[in-house]
């Protein structure tokens, strides 16, 4: 089963909270292992936003983060050389 995510803690990630980037990231490993996920939008007065820019570099951060890591798991594999 997926994990929802919904923009508010994007727009919190984005925005550089630690904890936000965590629990988003955590969220896009689970969805990514199940095959599926569901994003939601804002539902605060007003609305949690971010500029294009922000997003950009939340997504850049992202994939950076996720190819370090199958670098490593690929690296402590038997037989492979790091």
């Amino acid at each position: 089963m997926s994990i929802p995510i919904n923009q508010c803690l994007m727009v919190k990630a984005a925005h550089g909270d630690k904890q936000a980037y965590e629990s988003l990231r955590r969220a896009l490993i689970a969805n990514a292992e199940c095959g599926h996920f569901s994003v939601f939008p804002c539902s605060h007065i007003p609305k949690c936003d971010a500029t294009q820019a922000e997003i950009d570099e939340l997504d850049k951060r992202i994939r950076n983060d996720f190819q370090a890591e199958i670098k490593d798991d690929k690296s402590g594999q038997p037989g492979e050389k790091g």
